[in-house]
């Protein structure tokens, strides 16, 4: 349990220091990573009294996942619709999440319970399910590179390259010349 504690404290406060710094899809992509190695750890455990090699750092690291994805998804579902939709929109990620979850889990089960060889390889069965967890994982890794986008900073980025283009010197963003 302590492990998820701290792993989960700072992955909420990392998420309070990055989310106006960085692209929330950069954040969505460490929060599957996260799932993925967490999950990675944990079906390569020992389940022996070893539980510093490979479950430690699998909670300290998987927990990020959740905690990490939740809030940017929030972050890139509130861009990306107008305000008056906002609290649908996040009404519907947060159903979209837990039915996620309950569809997850319920083939995992069946994968856990089809690979532990009618119950008498319980941890062959649960690796399966972690093996599972990986590829879904990794599927959402790459959705996460290939298709989110954050379009926050778009207009910081435009600025700046049109200031730059000017004659080859750097001149002040147009929204700096406003206030000046």
């Amino acid at each position: 349990m302590v492990p998820l504690v701290i792993g989960g404290l700072f992955a909420t406060a990392s998420v309070g220091i990055f989310i106006p710094k960085v692209p929330a899809q950069y954040i969505f992509g460490v929060s599957m990573f996260s799932f993925f190695i967490g999950n990675l750890l944990m079906s390569f455990a020992i389940y022996s009294k070893v539980y510093w090699a490979f479950i430690f750092p699998a909670c300290l690291l998987v927990v990020g996942g959740p905690d990490l994805s939740f809030a940017s998804s929030g972050i890139l579902i509130s861009n990306a619709v107008l305000p008056e939709e906002q609290g649908v929109a996040g009404s519907f990620i947060s159903t979209v999440v837990q039915y996620s979850i309950a569809i997850g889990l319920g083939v995992a089960a069946t994968v856990e319970t089809h690979v532990n060889k009618g119950g008498s390889d319980i941890v062959l069965g649960y690796r399966g399910a972690y093996w599972l967890g990986i590829g879904f994982a990794a599927v959402a890794f790459f959705v996460v590179v290939l298709f989110i986008r954050d379009h926050r900073f778009d207009g910081i980025k435009n600025a700046e390259n049109e200031a730059e283009s000017n004659d080859g010197t750097v001149e002040e963003a147009p929204a700096a010349k406003a206030h000046a």
